[in-house]
């Protein structure tokens, strides 16, 4: 039987998630972090300059020849049990509303402290999970460094995504969990066999997958899920040469 832990957040929005333009009305705590800088990267994950995050997420800009990915990051948390939490996006998001997804995704932010590819992309899976799920990451080495990848896709006519993303891991258990509603609407930990089944259940409820995390499932989720509840996965330093061989999915 799967363990459902779930709050919902009563939230009213100001937008339709299938049809809603760049100009429209959109909920203020998502507004207001569109003038943010975002780093842009080539797809050796060199920096190359910095964007705001509208710009980052237009789809204009997204399939455009100028288009290059941002830096973002993925964070898989775990608990003893070796099951992951997932979450269901809240329904003001601008992209991928109402999808479910892994722990916590974001980007870090054209800024001296998490700028750096290790230790700054780090910092920012920290604050980030802190200000998502109001979950403390007590050190920067419980998260484990686990690959990287780049995928672009779009959540419907107007917002997409495109981005280099790092993959993190990391175990902590929980005894009460206190998501942001305005981030969060939903909340689940999931077992490695279970998990396709539940992801099905909810589609046929109308309750998407964000792609990033579909195409992880299928492509690695399962191998990498096993080999760190046996200790087989360590943080993982980036070459130069690793970085030539980043895999589009």
């Amino acid at each position: 039987m799967i363990n459902s832990l779930i709050k919902r957040a009563q939230l009213k929005y100001m937008f339709s998630t299938t049809s809603k333009s760049a100009s429209q009305a959109m909920h203020q705590s998502q507004e207001q972090t569109l003038s943010q800088k975002l780093i842009l990267v080539n797809y050796q994950d060199d920096v190359v300059g910095q964007i705001d995050k509208k710009k980052a997420h237009l789809n204009e800009y997204i399939f455009s020849q100028e288009a290059k990915p941002h830096r973002a990051f993925s964070i898989f948390l775990f608990n003893d049990k070796s099951q992951l939490l997932l979450q269901k996006r809240s329904q003001i998001k601008i992209t991928f509303p109402n999808h479910w997804t892994n722990t916590c995704c974001s980007h870090p932010l054209d800024q001296f402290d998490e700028r750096d590819q290790h230790e700054g992309t780090k910092l920012a899976a920290q604050r980030r999970l802190d200000f998502e799920f109001n979950i403390k990451i007590d050190k920067l080495t419980d998260l484990t460094l686990v690959d990287k990848l780049l995928y672009k896709s779009a959540s419907d006519k107007v917002w997409g995504e495109y981005e280099l993303d790092y993959i993190f891991f990391m175990r902590k258990n929980l005894s009460e969990i206190s998501p942001n509603p305005e981030e969060i609407e939903e909340y689940e930990w999931i077992d490695l066999k279970n998990l396709e089944e539940f992801l099905k259940h909810k589609e046929s409820l109308g309750q998407k997958t964000t792609p990033w995390f579909r195409k992880i499932i299928d492509n690695r989720l399962s191998k990498w899920w096993k080999d760190y509840e046996n200790g087989l996965i360590k943080d993982k330093r980036f070459t130069n040469e690793d970085n030539k061989q980043i895999p589009f999915f």
